[in-house]
Formats: C-alpha cells, structure tokens, sequence
C-alpha cells in the first residue's frame, strides 16, 4: 500500500520553471538545463520502480517514496522505503546510462560514456549510511532492533554493469528494477 507516492521534488519544480523562464542566452542557462536533466532522470528512475513494485502483493508492505528524515540535527533522504512487518527495505534508485563500474577497492561508483569516465560516491556507503541513520532514527522512537536491509537499485534498461576488480560479482544487494518482483526482498 502506497503511503507516500512519488512526486517531483519542489526541487525539480523550481528548476522546471527556471528553465522555462531563462533566457536562451543567460550565462547560468546550461548549468541550470544540466541541473535540470540530472534531477528530472533522476526523479524518472525512481519512478520506474513504481511499475515494478506494483507486480508485489500490496496488502503485506507500507511504500514511502522520497523520505526526508532528520537524525542528530542531519537530514537524510530515502528514494524509497519499503515496510514488511518483519524488515524495513531502504531501496536507491540510480538511473545511469552507459557503463557502471562498481570499484570495490576503491569504494566509488565509475560511469563510463564514450570513453570518459566521471567518478561518484559509491551508492553502497550510501544506502549503509541511510540505514544507520534510520536505525537511529526509529532507536529514537524506542523502535528498536527492526531489521533494516539495503538494495541498490539500477533502473536504466540499457545500463552495462562491471566490477572491479574485473568479474569479480556484482555485490548481492545491487539489482535491476526488473528484478525488484523476483528477488524475495522480504
């Protein structure tokens, strides 16, 4: 059951309308269309998950798209949070094209297009880092000793995946959206 939906970001929206409102000529123009296109995929990944979330039976979770939470005066934010009974599900959506590289040495995530590789935090620390935040959140709440699991979720369709060092395995908490109804994530 969907309690929260997924819905653009006020975020999005702001930069929506700035970019129908620029100039075409205005110096900011083409950082504010490449902020824009990085948010908007960004928001289309996530929503890809809906779909796929859609093929589990709805009567047994609580679904909570785009999150925000405050822990210790920090802010976090969950793509979306699955609630099962028995566990609670922190589910990123990364929606890269081209070539993801998971360096496990390294502990980043490297997006190969056209031969230029450009380097980002490694979603794994992420989601490690939000389940702690959120098992510190719900500790506040005198919730506590709920299993927290993380997924890693790569929603592009067109996405090629590789780790390094080179075919060692895919870490098992990163899957495709296509693989969200047949992974028993419960």
């Amino acid at each position: 059951m969907i309690i929260k939906p997924c819905v653009k970001s006020i975020h999005l929206e702001k930069l929506e309308a700035l970019v129908r409102r620029v100039d075409q000529n205005h110096p900011s123009r083409s950082q504010i269309e490449a902020d824009y296109a990085k948010r908007l995929s960004g928001f289309r990944g996530e929503q890809s998950l809906e779909y796929h979330l859609s093929f589990l039976p709805d009567e047994e979770f609580y679904l909570l798209y785009n999150l925000r939470l405050s822990e210790n005066n920090r802010f976090f934010q969950i793509d979306t949070l699955l609630i099962y009974p028995s566990v609670i599900i922190v589910l990123e959506a990364k929606n890269f094209r081209s070539m993801l590289t998971f360096d496990q040495k390294g502990k980043q995530l490297i997006q190969t297009i056209e031969e230029t590789e450009k380097g980002y935090p490694c979603p794994l620390i992420q989601v490690s880092r939000h389940k702690l935040q959120l098992h510190n959140w719900l500790n506040s709440f005198n919730f506590k000793n709920i299993p927290i699991e993380t997924i890693v979720v790569i929603t592009n369709p067109s996405t090629i995946l590789k780790t390094i060092p080179l075919n060692a395995p895919l870490p098992k908490n990163v899957i495709r959206n296509t693989m969200l109804a047949e992974k028993k994530i419960y």
